[in-house]
């Protein structure tokens, strides 16, 4: 047998055995080979697309050596996508996988086997590529600057992309790299724009990280342009590679990866501009992103869409005959763009314009995907039942867009969530009125705010208002001044070289700020001025390996994931009183640590008192948990000082365990109380013991056995533990006794654990204003600290303040409760408010070394 046959059957072989692998995302089950047949499992599975069938193909071609993925040529270079090649010694690094990829590190599983079995599936790279970079025409007198665009499609981030490319190319060396392929490739490359395009990257940070690199090696690069959240895998190379970056977010979380992918994008970036105002708010309201110098609204300009030789002569319309009337709409269609409400409100302008020769049409690509089809299925059978097929169509995207958007009387921005999509900026510019639901697409907040096009703007999802609005408009006989607003919004707030102007305005301000990032981290560096036990030491490695002064001062200036330097600083409420140019703890250190809010009294838990208290004490302790009530009782031990336990749970059988334990102690509580389950530990002492125990003691101690679902199980049992450390004692000694030794000072109102977290009202603020509105006092904007976890020592006047809040059990939210916005959340952080409004002074507590996690 000849070493070519052999070599054949060997790979027909391996073809065979690792069929499953053709496809992502596909079980094995459903890809049995049948005796060496290729066809009969895909038959089987219906499922399977063209498309898939065609990269199976070229897969099995790739293995038998038959093919390679062409590079695009041209004038400029480009390497070839690798995402397919045979594991072995030339296409695959089995050191770099597990360098890439912390979570086969730490599996433990064999590198190559994840790479076929889930790897290559997941978008992972088995090995660093060597791409050609050749730069050796470029003009070095020029600076360069790196453009990344997810793909060429001609879509509109891509579109927005080539006009900033076209505008750069008059004063910069551009470098583009494209994450996809797409078919306005040959538009940028006649821009004189350097090219690199390589889908494997969009999955891939570490790849990404390597082609940036490699070009800023060929030559620096002054700042970078990341087009949409799409492009995001480039932003941690950039940002390890000191490259000033401006990141253009025209997405909405909640159809683009979620919230946690534009916090990651946030913190890469130096600079996040958004679409629209609606985009802005849309972002914060969760309340999990806070707003900070990095972000603003920049709404884009009217974008050139290249000619790219689509040519879609068949799906042109005819020119539009006298006296019809043609409304159009534009975008993939997909659920999203709203094609349906387009649909509706079509039959509704119909239906009271009877008589009136109209034409309907919708401008867009159909998705590919199965889900796309059974959409459109359902547009086509809507369509017929609103009894529209003679006057509408589906148009492909054609290349005399411009020309057929020309020749409409109407534009329809029925998108259900669109930050601000070019479709409505190219309407503008044709003079041609967009209608759009209000709340749904980022026109909204733009036109109100210029007190212009008023008319233009329908309820929230409702095609019935649209279609009033746009009957009343066509029926106006003085439309003129109607037209005239519209011209003049286009003209205020869509033209590309003011937009482009602004963008590099921007960019200017990013490189500035950036340079001040690094004196900041450079200063931060060298003063070792960061308590890395205090300040969540998990913080370091959120998101992977990095300079710990550069994380501290970009999570500040990020306002993400931030977390405070040391226990008696808070950086957030410095900020907002002295607003400095730099980092404020960076500008605290420097101005000789002043005093003010943001700086708090600590206890000093670094020696013992000499003598006990003669304080009258109490604790109570909420006890839902009683297999955790032995670690509060062991650390109230350590204490020499005389305290009253209360305890209170919600069952008798709770109840008899907690004895018990109170019994392997020696310990005789003061009472054991049987509580309703509502309120959780604070409802209880509030309703239940605060009265008493103001009346009977001098200083009180509430903590609670505390569990946290909603985090791992480490995580809520550390929280726990440092909480008890820092309150009653344990490796950092006598620390109750410690906290009534300053209770001894009369102006002392409060005390409780110092948090690494710089948190404020969250979701909490409507509940804080309506519980300090009982007592009299109003809620203050900003941050502050708060006992997190309600646990704490106060005086007696602050809980006779706290039990004249008079809640009734019924006031208590019920379970479950979400992780933040209740009535609970927002208790524990008016307590440091009662007491300043007493005229007391509050504490903080930080054993050293102790740490929440």
């Amino acid at each position: 047998m000849s070493s070519t046959l052999r070599c054949w059957i060997t790979k027909s072989q391996f073809i065979l055995n690792k069929w499953p692998l053709l496809f992502r995302g596909e079980s094995r089950s459903l890809f049995a080979p049948c005796a060496g047949c290729f066809v009969t499992p895909l038959v089987a599975n219906r499922i399977l697309h063209a498309d898939m069938l065609k990269n199976a193909i070229r897969i099995i071609l790739m293995w038998c050596g038959l093919y390679k993925r062409p590079a695009y040529l041209g004038n400029k270079i480009i390497f070839s996508e690798r995402a397919f090649g045979r594991v072995n010694r030339l296409d695959f690094d089995r050191n770099f996988y597990l360098e890439c990829y912390d979570d086969v590190r730490q599996s433990g599983r064999d590198p190559v086997l994840h790479y076929l079995d889930f790897g290559r599936h997941e978008g992972r790279v088995g090995m660093p590529f060597a791409p050609e970079i050749d730069l050796t025409k470029i003009d070095r007198s020029m600076e360069a600057v790196l453009l990344v665009t997810h793909e060429l499609s001609a879509t509109g981030a891509p579109i927005l992309a080539y006009n900033i490319a076209k505008e750069l190319c008059a004063k910069y060396n551009v470098l583009i790299v494209s994450l996809g392929n797409g078919c306005l490739l040959d538009e940028f490359l006649k821009l004189g724009v350097h090219m690199f395009c390589e889908p494997g990257l969009r999955r891939s940070e570490p790849m990404s990280k390597f082609l940036i690199d490699k070009l800023n090696d060929s030559i620096r690069i002054k700042f970078a342009i990341v087009n949409s959240i799409e492009s995001a895998s480039v932003l941690p190379g950039l940002y390890s590679l000191d490259i000033p970056t401006v990141s253009l977010l025209h997405e909405f979380p909640s159809y683009s990866g979620g919230l946690d992918r534009f916090r990651r994008c946030i913190y890469w970036s130096g600079t996040v501009l958004l679409s629209s105002e609606l985009a802005r708010t849309d972002l914060l309201k969760s309340g999990q992103i806070s707003n900070s110098d990095k972000i603003f609204v920049l709404p884009q300009g009217k974008c050139l869409v290249p000619s790219y030789g689509a040519n879609n002569t068949e799906s042109r319309p005819a020119l539009k005959s006298r006296g019809v009337i043609r409304i159009i709409g534009a975008g993939t269609i997909t659920y999203r763009k709203g094609v349906d409400l387009f649909i509706e409100c079509a039959r509704t302008i119909r239906e009271r314009l009877p008589g009136r020769a109209l034409e309907f049409a919708w401008v867009g690509k159909n998705v590919d995907s199965s889900i796309g089809a059974d959409y459109f299925q359902y547009l086509e059978d809507q369509i017929e039942r609103s009894r529209l097929t003679q006057c509408f169509s589906f148009i492909d995207e054609a290349d005399n867009y411009e020309e057929l958007l020309g020749s409409a009387d109407v534009f329809l921005m029925t998108s259900r969530l669109d930050p601000l999509p070019n479709v409505a900026i190219d309407a503008f510019a044709k003079n041609v009125p967009v209608f759009f639901f209000r709340d749904a697409c980022g026109l909204t907040s733009l036109i109100s705010a210029a007190g212009q096009g008023g008319f233009l703007c329908a309820e929230y999802l409702s095609p019935s208002d649209m279609a009033s609005k746009v009957v009343r408009f066509i029926l106006d006989e003085g439309k003129g001044d109607k037209l005239a607003e519209v011209k003049r919004i286009y003209e205020e707030h869509f033209r590309f070289d003011a937009y482009f102007k602004k963008l590099e305005t921007y960019a200017s301000e990013t490189i500035e700020k950036h340079l001040q990032f690094n004196r900041d981290a450079d200063f931060i560096r060298s003063k070792s001025a960061i308590n890395e036990s205090f300040c969540d030491p998990r913080a370091w490695e959120l998101f992977g390996p990095e300079d710990k002064a550069k994380r501290y001062v970009n999570m500040w200036r990020s306002n993400i994931y931030q977390y405070r330097p040391v226990p008696e600083f808070h950086p957030s409420v410095y900020r907002d009183a002295v607003n400095p140019e730099c980092d404020p703890y960076v500008h605290y250190l420097k101005s000789g640590m002043p005093s003010g809010a943001w700086k708090s009294e600590l206890v000093d838990v670094t020696t013992d008192p000499k003598s006990v208290s003669e304080l009258s004490v109490a604790i109570h302790i909420h006890c839902y948990y009683p297999d955790l009530l032995g670690e509060v009782l062991r650390r109230l031990a350590v204490n020499h000082s005389n305290v009253d336990i209360y305890v209170s749970t919600d069952t008798e059988e709770k109840k008899n365990a907690i004895s018990l334990v109170f019994d392997e102690f020696h310990l005789a509580p003061s009472s054991i109380d049987i509580a309703p389950n509502v309120g959780r530990d604070i409802g209880p002492f509030l309703n239940m013991y605060c009265r008493n125990l103001s009346d009977g003691y001098d200083v009180i101690f509430h903590v609670h056995t505390k569990k946290s679902p909603h985090v791992n199980e480490d995580d809520g049992r550390n929280w726990y533990e440092y909480c008890l450390e820092n309150l009653l004692g344990g490796v950092g000694g006598r620390v109750l006794d410690k906290i009534l030794f300053d209770f001894q000072d009369k102006s002392l109102g409060l005390v409780f654990p110092s948090d690494p977290n710089s948190l404020g009202w969250g979701k909490n603020l409507k509940y804080a204003a309506n519980i300090l509105g009982r007592l009299g006092y109003s809620a203050p904007e900003g941050e502050f600290n708060f006992p997190i976890g309600t646990m704490f020592a106060a005086s007696r006047q602050v809980i006779r303040s706290l039990s004249e809040l008079n809640f009734s059990w019924d006031e208590y939210p019920s379970e479950p409760l979400p992780i933040d916005g209740t009535m609970l959340h927002a208790i524990e952080r008016v307590i440091p408010f009662i007491s300043e409004g007493l005229g007391l002074r509050q504490k903080l507590v930080y054993v050293d070394k102790t740490t929440r996690v």
